[in-house]
């Protein structure tokens, strides 16, 4: 089993997933699938929110999909 590195999207690459960027997507996908894990700061997903205003409701899909962490602030400060 190779060992693969995790990806990080930042809050550009969140409203892009948002606004459905096709190769955002696919990672979301392939980290769902368990390729790799999908990191999500909390600073990204609060800048992101900023422009999107998607609300919890938005959000909380992407939080309980597998594959996918969201960073508390403290691990990535």
């Amino acid at each position: 089993m190779r060992i693969r590195p995790p990806r990080v999207f930042d809050a550009s690459a969140l409203v892009g997933w948002f606004g459905g960027h096709e190769p955002l997507s696919e990672l979301a996908d392939q980290a769902e699938q368990g390729w790799f894990q999908l990191l999500l700061p909390s600073t990204a997903i609060a800048d992101a929110e900023s422009e999107l205003k998607a609300g919890r409701v938005g959000w909380d899909a992407i939080f309980y999909t597998p594959g996918l962490q969201m960073l508390p602030l403290g691990e990535h400060a």
